[in-house]
């Protein structure tokens, strides 16, 4: 829970930290299967963007209410991110069999 301003800047450094942490495009040799690459790509520069996104909202001038702003599409977020979460590790469960 986010109660404080220190809060918000600990809960911005650490999306800072995970945008910044190796993709999983860079994880496995993708050039022999553009799909995949091509998709996980796409993927990365959504969370990238949102991570951001988030970011800026918590070092904003108001942080109370940026967190009430994000708390509006929370289950929105959270749907897209199970989403993706799933698209992601069916490509990477795809990609490890293959490489095995």
């Amino acid at each position: 829970m986010i109660a404080s301003q220190q809060d918000a800047k600990d809960v911005a450094s650490a999306f800072d930290e995970f945008i910044n942490e190796e993709s999983p495009s860079g994880k496995y040799n993708l050039h022999d299967v553009p799909g995949p690459k091509n998709a996980f790509k796409e993927i990365e520069g959504l969370v990238i963007q949102e991570g951001k996104h988030v970011i800026a909202v918590l070092e904003g001038g108001d942080w109370e209410k940026g967190v009430e702003d994000l708390k509006k599409d929370l289950a929105q977020v959270q749907s897209g991110i199970e989403e993706v979460s799933g698209a992601l590790k069916n490509y990477a469960t795809k990609l490890e069999a293959r490489g095995a």
